[in-house]
């Protein structure tokens, strides 16, 4: 049986999975598939460097908010300073991402740099993701930080940071940051 060229070339690369794109392409979305492809392979942890490097300096937001999901998605603690850092990225997608990693890591030191970003961050969407994630964490600091968040000049923030405090303290108290404040000073610590 004669197999045809071009139907063989392409049994061959089906059987193979076709060419692997590379890290250090000059197509984006090759790179940003490739985080992927090894995020979720059981080498994931040998490009920890990788991933650093693309988060710090690639061009392209999005393989710069891929690596930072591949960041969180490691674990790894050594990643916290690399995405606190990253928490000034231009792009407010790249800044969602780091977020959400760093929750997932859930480090001593996530806490300061997370209460920044839902003070100061310019994009409501960062703001909102913070407060969704400090409520994720949990914790006796999260809620002073949350309480905070009920004054933010976006309702969205306020009220995702309500919806947090409810979560974290199964209390039932209205969104008012000081009867929230109130209920703060008299509960145990």
């Amino acid at each position: 049986m004669k197999i045809m060229p071009a139907l063989f070339i392409f049994l061959f690369i089906l059987g193979c999975g076709g060419p692997t794109p590379s890290l250090n392409s000059s197509d984006a979305d090759l790179r940003r598939l490739e985080i992927i492809n090894l995020s979720d392979s059981s080498e994931a942890s040998e490009h920890f460097k990788d991933f650093v490097a693309l988060l710090e300096k690639d061009p392209d937001y999005l393989v710069r908010a891929q690596a930072a999901v591949a960041l969180g998605n490691l674990k790894n603690a050594q990643a916290i300073p690399v995405l606190i850092k990253a928490l000034n990225d231009t792009s407010q997608w790249v800044r969602v991402d780091v977020v959400i990693a760093i929750g997932e890591l859930k480090g001593p030191t996530t806490l300061p740099a997370l209460d920044k970003v839902l003070s100061d961050d310019i994009s409501p969407d960062v703001r909102r993701t913070t407060a969704r994630v400090l409520g994720a964490i949990g914790g006796q600091e999260s809620i002073d930080v949350l309480i905070k968040a009920l004054e933010d000049r976006d309702p969205g923030v306020a009220e995702i940071s309500y919806q947090s405090l409810r979560q974290i303290t199964k209390q039932n108290i209205p969104k008012n940051s000081k009867e929230w404040g109130k209920w703060r000073s008299e509960a145990p610590h």
